[in-house]
């Protein structure tokens, strides 16, 4: 199966296993879904992150489909994204843009940020209104560029014109960050989540005209401190706070099922031990839990003192 017969699931059409409308993929006969739930066939794309397969042409879902002969396993990132100088570069610009309102900015103090940290870390509020006026400068700035920057669209106007905008409910927007401290995409903390709708999502396009996927990638905090202790947890903003909290450097992963991503940064600094801190009730669900014992299995492996807060 080539890669061009494989699409991204979206809002209008979403995965038929999770119920999401990100981060997975079909081609009409399969579906690689990568939050998972235990069923299908488990496998690992070239990024390291874990996916399940399932096959869904029959009517129904085959939760253990067999004599599935995939040479490559689906795309886990847009081709079409900018590289990650370019990304840093527009979304710096477009941060620079915005403001953080006084609601958002007491709701991360509460959380245990200083305002000193608030300001480090380059939080932001994500407006409902003058958005188009936003997306236009930033296009007048990096012309072509805007349309391979996850976030960014085009919409069309009353007179039949499209115009550049920007997608994504107002919320709280967090930097995510590269190893080298680029900012790669951002999270997005919706302020009134719709029933069954999740509190963070992903500033992305994808399936919009002229849009792109955000790619699930590890957070790395800005941090100046030592780096013999590692922790490795689940979401942004929690590994923003636990960072400034703890002086422990805390990455975030995109999913507990993409740990793998993790060991080579690992691997070329060296830490004495890594801490694992997923959620509490991780022992309560099977996925979670198994996950996280094969994580610190294999930082026991490879001698990188790995083990469970």
């Amino acid at each position: 199966m080539a890669y061009s017969q494989w699409r991204d699931v979206t809002k209008r059409n979403p995965c038929p296993i999770c119920g999401k409308p990100d981060w997975c993929s079909t081609n009409g006969i399969f579906v690689c879904c990568r939050r998972g739930d235990g069923g299908g066939i488990e496998r690992q794309d070239k990024s390291g992150g874990t996916y399940w397969l399932y096959r869904v042409d029959a009517g129904g879902i085959d939760y253990n489909p067999n004599n599935i002969e995939i040479s490559e396993p689906p795309p886990s990132k847009d081709s079409k994204r900018a590289t990650p100088d370019v990304l840093h570069k527009v979304y710096s610009d477009f941060k620079g843009m915005l403001s953080l309102s006084q609601s958002h900015k007491e709701n991360l103090l509460q959380r245990g940020l200083s305002e000193s940290e608030i300001t480090l870390r380059e939080y932001k509020t994500l407006p409902l209104m003058g958005r188009s006026r936003i997306a236009r400068e930033l296009g007048r700035r990096y012309g072509n560029d805007i349309c391979h920057v996850p976030g960014f669209y085009l919409k069309e106007g009353n007179n039949g014109k499209s115009y550049p905008t920007f997608a994504g409910r107002p919320g709280i927007l967090i930097p995510v960050r590269n190893f080298d401290g680029k900012i790669v995409g951002f999270k997005i903390r919706i302020d009134k989540p719709e029933e069954g709708e999740p509190k963070y999502t992903w500033f992305s396009s994808n399936g919009r005209p002229g849009g792109t996927g955000a790619v699930n990638s590890l957070h790395f905090p800005l941090f100046d401190g030592p780096e013999n202790v590692i922790r490795i947890t689940e979401g942004e903003l929690k590994a923003d706070i636990s960072t400034a909290l703890s002086g422990i450097w805390t990455w975030s992963l995109p999913g507990v099922n993409s740990w793998r991503l993790a060991l080579p940064v690992l691997k070329e600094i060296k830490p004495e031990k890594v801490l694992v801190s997923f959620d509490a009730d991780c022992w309560q669900n099977r996925n979670v839990a198994n996950h996280l014992v094969a994580f610190i299995e294999e930082l026991q492996s490879r001698q990188l003192g790995g083990e469970s807060e």
